[in-house]
C-alpha cells in the first residue's frame, strides 16, 4: 500500500502546464515541518486539478493525500539520478482560500 498524507505550506506560486490534448498538471512544492525540528521539502504533482491555482499561493497552508512515486533518469554525465514526488489524490485547503483579484473585507 503506498498511500501518504502530508500537510505543509506552498513554498512558490503552482505552476500549470498542459501535457497533453487532454491532460494537465498541477506542480508545486510544500515545506512540511512534522516534527518541529527538520523542514522537508516535498514536490507534489496533482494531475486534473486545475482549480488549485485560483485559491492557492505562497505560503498556503494545504493537506496533500496521495502515493509517492520515484522519477529516475540518467544525468549527461552517465550518473544515475532519482527523484521522489507526491502525486495528489486530493488536495484540502486549510487556509480559507481567497480567490484572485477579490479584496479582503
Amino acid at each position: 500500500m503506498n498511500h501518504t498524507v502530508l500537510s505543509g505550506r506552498l513554498t512558490a506560486d503552482i505552476l500549470s502546464r498542459s501535457v497533453k490534448e487532454d491532460k494537465t498538471v498541477q506542480s508545486f512544492t510544500i515545506a512540511s515541518n512534522g516534527n518541529g525540528q527538520h523542514t522537508s521539502f516535498v514536490p507534489v504533482e496533482a494531475w486534473d486539478m486545475d482549480h488549485l491555482p485560483k485559491y492557492l499561493k505562497k505560503g498556503s497552508r494545504v493537506l496533500v493525500q496521495g502515493s509517492l512515486r520515484e522519477n529516475k533518469w540518467k544525468a549527461k554525465g552517465g550518473e544515475s539520478r532519482s527523484r521522489l514526488v507526491l502525486t495528489a489524490r486530493q488536495v484540502e485547503f486549510i487556509d480559507t482560500p481567497a480567490t484572485s483579484g477579490e479584496a479582503a473585507g
